[in-house]
């Protein structure tokens, strides 16, 4: 099964980040971006995950809060290292994206689909409200 999917606008269908890096195990949520620059046009998605912090980052990131159905609930922009920020009620997920990329607005659906190249295969239970 792929790990990395597309992230896609339930709506209108276009693709906001090519590349997302689904992080639904203990280390790769513990580890997350730490140590490491967020590659341009990637993201990483926490699932399950209520709040982040951003301690040994290197550069600020944008962070997007995901309710049920993978609908928006919060955006929060340029979020420097060495912070900490919670979701509103009903997150479930969290998309971290480079500072400035932030896919989205309030109130948008999004949805996973594997990467043009890969096999149409379901999403692992802990992200299958994102499908």
């Amino acid at each position: 099964m792929p790990r990395t999917w597309r992230l896609v606008d339930r709506q209108s269908g276009r693709v906001l980040v090519d590349r997302v890096v689904l992080a639904d195990r203990f280390f790769t949520r513990l580890l997350g971006w730490q140590f490491r620059r967020l590659p341009a046009g990637e993201g990483l998605l926490l699932v399950p995950c209520r709040s982040i912090h951003t301690c040994f980052m290197r550069g600020a990131i944008d962070v997007v809060f995901l309710g049920d159905g993978g609908e928006v609930l919060s955006v929060r922009r340029h979020l420097r290292p060495w912070r900490a920020a919670a979701g509103p009620r009903g997150t479930r997920a969290i998309l971290e994206v480079p500072a400035g990329e932030a896919p989205g607005r309030e109130g948008d659906r999004l949805h996973l689909t594997p990467p043009s190249d890969a096999p149409a295969v379901p999403l692992p239970p802990t992200a299958d409200f994102l499908f």
